[in-house]
């Protein structure tokens, strides 16, 4: 893997917070819109001495201490943050069965779609 990124597709909140240094102008950051007001201090995987360490980085910058905050940080470092209903994208394709299942697979292939690959080429 390189750094920095030029795409990263956050299936969950507690990915914007660890990868937030992980970006540069022009990386695509795509996720999940439905937990832009999660909190830090809500954050499952994140160890504490991480946590003080983002938490202090986004305290100086003026950064709201949730995903929003963390994304101002990332598009004022040239991040292009792309917001998607993960959710609701998924329960208009499968109506049967857990939405949250298939996020993977639509993080695939939204990736494949921001870099501008036609579907007839997957």
């Amino acid at each position: 893997m390189k750094y920095p990124v030029d795409i990263l597709v956050a299936l969950d909140p507690d990915t914007i917070f660890e990868h937030y240094e992980d970006i540069s102008k022009g990386t695509r950051v795509l996720y999940d819109s439905d937990f832009e007001t999660s909190e830090l201090s809500q954050s499952r995987m994140i160890m504490r001495d991480t946590s003080r360490r983002i938490k202090d980085m986004l305290e100086v910058g003026g950064y709201s201490l949730n995903i929003k905050g963390a994304l101002e940080y990332m598009k004022a470092k040239g991040a292009v943050p792309i917001p998607v209903s993960f959710g609701n994208v998924v329960s208009e394709a499968v109506s049967d069965g857990t939405p949250t299942r298939y996020f993977n697979t639509f993080g695939a292939a939204a990736t494949l779609a921001v870099l501008g690959i036609e579907k007839n080429y997957v």
